[in-house]
């Protein structure tokens, strides 16, 4: 009889320890989850409490008092541009002059172009969607595009990219065609906005409209301008039928 209660107590007290194992596992178990939870916060606070990333200083200055360096006289968009800026790459010298006509925000003809003539700062390859996003977020208005791949449109100084896409504003939306011509001699980029159409049926005359401005472009700068003036000046048949109604005499 001594045997048997002596077995039984050994039962009873490999299934206490047994138990107490197995406590102690679960809470280990949770311990190393709230220890991972809090190092995780801590990790979190440690990266909130480090100094913000400062971002680096624009490479572009300003050049308030450089003079104009390209003319667009268009009727349709105005003999004069509302807005003319030139700004300079500090990296590499490159030179951006940007004009616009009118204002996205209204319903009348709007123009917001840019001539980037790079120096010796890399120019890294956009896709033409984000150069529009880019261009629209100079004019302050954001754009929502077509599903589909802009088209070629030929005109006297080359082929350009346009897409057609919608300008978002304070007044709702509007149609609009953005517009892209990479040029490697001259060392050239065109690339802006143009808001005609008053609704999307009318998109053929607005690329028709858009083709005559550019066509119009002309340049004014000084004497080391003289590839780019050979450039907008040159003999290349005009695609606009006004101005070849023009150069025919007609």
């Amino acid at each position: 009889m001594r045997e048997v209660g002596f077995i039984n107590k050994i039962i009873r007290f490999g299934a206490g320890a047994a138990a107490l194992a197995i406590t102690v596992a679960v809470l280990a178990s949770m311990w190393g989850e709230i220890a991972d939870r809090r190092s995780w916060r801590d990790a979190a606070q440690d990266a909130d409490s480090q100094e913000p990333v400062v971002a680096p200083a624009s490479a572009w200055t300003e050049l308030p008092d450089a003079p104009r360096r390209f003319v667009l006289r268009n009727h349709l968009f105005g003999l004069e541009p509302d807005f003319y800026a030139a700004r300079r790459n500090s990296a590499g010298g490159g030179r951006l002059d940007q004009m616009a006509f009118g204002s996205p925000f209204e319903d009348r003809p709007y123009l917001r172009v840019g001539f980037y003539t790079p120096g010796d700062e890399p120019v890294a390859a956009a896709s033409f969607w984000l150069e529009m996003a880019r261009r629209s977020g100079e004019a302050g208005f954001a754009i929502e595009r077509a599903p589909s791949a802009p088209d070629l449109v030929d005109t006297r100084l080359g082929a350009f990219e346009v897409g057609s896409l919608s300008g978002v504003g304070p007044g709702g939306a509007r149609p609009c065609l953005g517009f892209r011509l990479q040029s490697a001699s001259p060392n050239l980029i065109i690339s802006g906005l143009a808001c005609i159409a008053r609704d999307a049926s009318q998109i053929g005359l607005a690329r028709e409209a858009l083709v005559c401005a550019l066509e119009a472009v002309s340049v004014v700068g000084p004497h080391e301008d003289r590839e780019l003036k050979a450039f907008f000046d040159g003999t290349g048949t005009p695609v606009c039928r006004s101005a070849r109604s023009a150069q025919a005499g007609g």
